[in-house]
C-alpha cells in the first residue's frame, strides 16, 4: 500500500486534513507527523524522513508545505507526488520576523497563545467569516490542545527559514499547487510563482476561499486532490 504523509500548517494537528484521511485510508497507509518539539525547517525534514520509511506522496499546508518542498530538494528520491496548499517558498521579510518575535515573547501562558490565536491568526484563515465559523473554533481548539511551547517552536522554525525559491527548478516529481482565491497569507500570485518554477507543477485555484481551502471548501478540495493522487473523482463523498 502506497504512503501518503499529510503535512498540517501552524498549530494545526491530523484534525486539519480530517476530510481527506477518511477517503484515503482505504488505499493508502496516511501519516500526520506533527512538528511540536523541533525548532527549524530542517528539523522538521529530519524527524519525518527518520520516522517513515520508503517513498510517500506528500500533501502539505501552509507550513506544512514548506516542509514538503524542502524534503522535495533535500531527499527527492523520497517523494512521489506532492500537493502544496496555501503555502510560499519565500523566508519571512524583516517586518513578518519582527511580528514573530513579538508574538514569541510575548506567549507565557494559554491565555496569551488564545489571544494571539484569536486577533493576529484568526482573521487571516478564511474568505467568509460568516459561514466558517466553525472552522475557526477548529483552528482555535487545536492551537490551545498543542499549547504554547509547540507555538514558540514552529514560529521560530518558520521566522528562521531560509527561502526555497532558488531550488524549487530542482523538484521534478509531480505537484499539484492548490489555494484559495481570496488567500491573504499566501496569495495566487506565489502559487503561480511555485508553478512556474516546478517543472512538472500544475495550479488549481479554489474559488471563494481563504487560507484552509481544506476545510472552507473540503468536497472541491478533497477531490482534486483524490484526481491527483489517482483515486478518481466519483469516489469523493465529504
Amino acid at each position: 500500500m502506497e504512503q501518503v504523509v499529510l503535512l498540517p500548517g501552524l498549530m494545526c494537528d491530523e484534525r486539519l486534513f480530517e476530510p481527506l484521511i477518511k477517503l484515503l485510508k482505504p488505499n493508502y497507509h496516511v501519516h500526520v507527523p506533527i512538528m511540536d518539539t523541533q525548532k527549524s525547517i530542517d528539523g522538521m525534514v529530519k524527524y519525518l524522513l527518520n520516522t517513515i520509511s520508503g517513498s510517500f506522496h506528500l500533501v502539505g499546508l501552509s507550513m506544512g508545505g514548506i516542509i514538503a518542498m524542502t524534503v522535495a530538494i533535500k531527499d527527492p528520491s523520497r517523494v512521489k507526488s506532492m500537493v502544496l496548499m496555501d503555502t510560499s517558498p519565500h523566508s519571512d521579510s524583516v517586518r513578518k520576523q519582527a511580528a514573530r518575535d513579538k508574538q514569541i515573547e510575548t506567549v507565557n501562558q494559554p491565555s496569551d497563545l488564545a489571544r494571539i490565536v484569536a486577533q493576529e491568526l484568526k482573521p487571516n484563515y478564511v474568505h467568509d467569516r460568516s459561514s466558517n465559523e466553525h472552522v475557526l473554533k477548529l483552528c482555535m481548539k487545536m492551537a490551545m490542545d498543542l499549547g504554547c511551547e509547540v507555538f514558540i517552536n514552529q514560529c521560530s522554525a518558520l521566522r528562521n527559514r531560509k527561502s526555497l525559491i532558488d531550488s524549487l527548478s530542482f523538484i521534478d516529481c509531480k505537484t499539484l499547487v492548490l489555494c484559495g482565491e481570496h488567500d491573504k497569507l499566501c496569495p495566487v500570485t506565489v502559487h503561480e510563482e511555485i508553478e512556474a518554477l516546478i517543472s512538472n507543477a500544475e495550479l488549481s485555484i479554489i474559488p471563494n476561499c481563504g487560507h484552509l481551502p481544506i476545510l472552507e471548501k473540503p468536497k472541491l478540495s478533497t477531490e482534486k486532490i483524490l484526481a491527483f493522487l489517482g483515486e478518481g473523482r466519483n469516489e469523493c463523498r465529504v
